[in-house]
């Protein structure tokens, strides 16, 4: 006896080939944006949060992406990259070019606007 079990549509987009580095990605965790990784317990990110109100928060133009320590979704792309070691840790996505927000920043949301507006000049047109 077999059985044959539809494959879950939601796990994966579907491929329309013109699947390539240039195109968005509609993912969140590997959208190209401000990737904020914090966690409920941790002091310096309820610090950051209080401070700023709505910085991990998106806007027009001010594309934040907030990971969750306690969730797992983000781990598969980002921990092999070894970026995440404590949180928070504010990441700077653009295509396959990634920089961190320096541990010194005041993590005010406009100097991180600020920054991430330096990030994308400096990699624009990076594929």
């Amino acid at each position: 006896m077999s059985f044959f079990f539809a494959a879950d549509e939601t796990e994966k987009e579907p491929k329309t080939g013109t699947e390539d580095k240039k195109m968005p990605s509609t993912n969140p965790v590997t959208q190209n944006g401000i990737h904020f990784f914090t966690a409920i317990w941790c002091g310096h990110c309820k610090k950051m949060k209080s401070g700023s109100p709505g910085v991990t928060e998106p806007d027009v133009d001010y594309p934040a992406v907030e990971h969750d320590a306690d969730r797992s979704d983000w781990r598969s792309f980002w921990d092999p990259l070894g970026i995440v070691e404590g949180y928070p840790t504010v990441a700077f996505k653009q295509n396959d070019k990634i920089e961190l927000l320096s541990h010194t920043s005041k993590r005010k949301k406009e100097e991180i606007k600020s920054e991430y507006a330096k990030f994308e000049e400096r990699n624009a047109g990076s594929y």
